[in-house]
């Protein structure tokens, strides 16, 4: 269970590059004589300027459950299966359903094999929970104030032909730009409901290649969303 908590917090290490990072405004980036002839840093400091930020326009009611699509930046970091988030959601947040593509597949995340998913909550002792049963149900049924859903149910894991979730949420990651020495990475959050757009954020990393630290923006624009929970955008039943 430890490695599920560690792997399901890639998502923020990755863009948050948590201990090692510096915060620094677009402003004091543009500002360093030292990196005016880097180009990396300099397209890091305007997007940090003109583009990081908070849109959020509004909620949708009645959401059962929602897909997942993850763009990753390349083929070693992919989707392994129901993670801590879609656990929260399914078991916390009072969700149905989830679905998502696995191109890793782990049973430690309920999945054998690559392809299209759907998690869901069903009452224990259904066939679809074995994985569940075996790997996970003595952990989030050791957490009760946080889990209140997994006294009597399970998460149940199958293997669907085509999604049916109007509701999605598109986690993406881009190199935008990358040289012998620098690379910019632009990392995007975004929860639509039939096409329509109802929040993102966007966030931009640089990289020195010769370093392990990451530097990110931290005056973005609009009125901040990242704290919130996807069950504050699609509502729940």
């Amino acid at each position: 269970m430890r490695n599920i908590a560690v792997v399901a917090l890639i998502v923020f290490a990755f863009v948050f590059a948590a201990a090692l990072s510096t915060a620094v405004t677009g402003q004091e980036i543009l500002s360093s004589e030292q990196t005016h002839n880097r180009t990396g840093y300099t397209m890091f400091a305007t997007l940090c300027r003109d583009e990081a930020g908070y849109r959020h326009l509004g909620v949708q009611e009645n959401v059962d459950g929602y897909l997942v699509v993850d763009e990753v930046v390349d083929e070693h970091r992919g989707r392994h299966g129901c993670d801590m988030i879609c656990a929260s959601s399914l078991l916390a947040e009072g969700y149905k359903y989830i679905e998502t593509h696995v191109n890793i597949p782990d049973k430690q995340y309920l999945t054998e094999k690559i392809g299209n998913y759907r998690f869901s909550i069903q009452k224990k002792g259904d066939d679809r929970c074995f994985l569940y049963d075996i790997f996970l149900s003595n952990y989030y049924e050791s957490l009760p104030d946080n889990f209140p859903l997994s006294e009597d149910n399970c998460i149940a894991s199958e293997l669907v032909e085509d999604f049916t979730s109007r509701a999605v949420r598109n986690i993406k990651y881009e190199i935008i730009f990358e040289s012998d020495r620098e690379e910019v990475f632009k990392y995007t959050d975004t929860k639509s409901y039939d096409g329509t757009i109802l929040d993102q954020v966007t966030l931009f990393s640089y990289k020195i290649r010769s370093n392990t630290a990451y530097k990110q923006c931290n005056r973005l624009i609009g009125v901040k969303s990242s704290g919130k929970r996807i069950s504050e955008i699609f509502l729940v039943p």
